[in-house]
């Protein structure tokens, strides 16, 4: 299965931080609306608590995408404007390697992940969906 991750820029540099963790240093004035409002369908993802303690590492389904691609790019021209931009990543993994998924979303630990995959600077969000996997688990 696919998944999609979208991590922060700033002047071009990665910042190795997923785009909503760091709205509130990109865009501090808009980030309540851009999270809240935007995304208020996307469900916040509880993990087990086994997993609590460990570093996380949310994703996009292909549905998901599809579902928030117009929100995700009111999100990206907020950035731009502020001098953020966004990269991407795609991954194949088995859902059941997830530590939460639903229908928009699956969180992989960190460590499963190994950072194996490759952030890709993009223009649109449309973009993303034309991106060949950078990894498979």
């Amino acid at each position: 299965m696919r998944f999609y991750r979208f991590e922060l820029t700033f002047d071009g540099e990665p910042q190795d931080v997923g785009i909503f963790q760091g709205l509130d240093d990109a865009v501090p004035n808009e980030a309540s609306y851009l999270s809240d409002e935007l995304f208020s369908e996307l469900l916040c993802p509880v993990v087990d608590a086994d997993f609590l303690y460990e570093p996380l590492c949310c994703w996009f389904t292909e549905t998901g995408l599809g579902h928030f691609v117009s929100e995700m790019q009111t999100l990206s021209s907020y950035l731009d404007e502020a001098g953020w931009g966004i990269c991407a990543a795609v991954i194949e993994a088995a859902p059941e390697n997830a530590v939460y998924l639903d229908r928009d979303q699956a969180v992989f630990t960190v460590e499963y992940l190994q950072k194996g995959y490759e952030m890709v600077e993009i223009g649109r969000i449309e973009d993303t969906i034309k991106l060949s996997p950078s990894a498979v688990y």
